[in-house]
């Protein structure tokens, strides 16, 4: 490699000789294999550095060993693992685990619910009939039966099922209100939480402009 080699060369040089001269990747030669290891891990710890490289270019570090600089093996393991990453992936699989139960949650439910002026002052419960996706009861929620795709729910874990769901309209309720059941929406994918039923709460009193309002 020449001495006007990019970063990025000398990070793919770095990798391609780290992962032929990774211990693991040779059975039966570990002792030589980690000392070479080592070493091209100590030389892209050098040439990675601007720094150190200009020091290197200046011959300032010549004649410098491994062993010089005290390392142990666990900083090559760490830094092959650090720059083999790929950091788009990385990037993604660290977003996914953040937003773990986010994204798989189940989708919300909305619904309306009209009640009259005495229910709204001195409360009620409203059974309500919600059709939402529930796991699949014929593969119990697992997409799959005996290794082979549900053939109700098509794979996906889920089926749309009517369900009877009582809200609870505390007294003193108001037109507009919204009241939040949680877990009552939409079953989550293989296992992740499932979404909140949303009701907002009409008085039957309201004219047709109202309710368009608070919807």
């Amino acid at each position: 490699m020449s001495r006007d080699a990019t970063n990025a060369e000398i990070r793919k040089a770095y990798l391609r000789l780290a992962h032929e001269w990774h211990p693991d990747k040779n059975p039966g030669n570990e002792d030589v294999a980690e000392e070479m290891f080592k070493k091209i891990g100590e030389a892209y710890a050098v040439l990675s550095d601007e720094q150190s490289r200009r020091a290197y270019d200046a011959g300032v570090l010549v004649g410098r060993t491994v062993g010089a600089r005290n390392r142990d093996t666990r900083f090559y393991y760490d830094l092959y693992r650090t720059v083999s990453a790929d950091p788009i992936k990385e990037s993604f699989m660290n977003f996914m685990q953040a937003h773990r139960d986010m994204l798989g949650k189940g989708l919300p439910i909305r619904m309306l619910v009209r009640v009259s002026e005495k229910e709204l002052m001195e409360g009620t419960t409203v059974a309500l009939h919600v059709n939402r996706r529930e796991p699949c009861r014929m593969c119990s929620g697992t997409g799959e039966i005996k290794s082979a795709s549900c053939p109700d729910c098509r794979g996906t874990a889920r089926r749309k099922y009517e369900s009877t769901v009582a809200v609870v309209l505390p007294p003193g309720t108001r037109h507009g209100d919204v009241i939040t059941v949680a877990g009552e929406g939409n079953a989550g994918f293989k296992g992740f939480p499932a979404g909140d039923l949303t009701v907002r709460v009409v008085d039957d009193r309201a004219d047709a402009e109202t309710r368009t309002l608070v919807r």
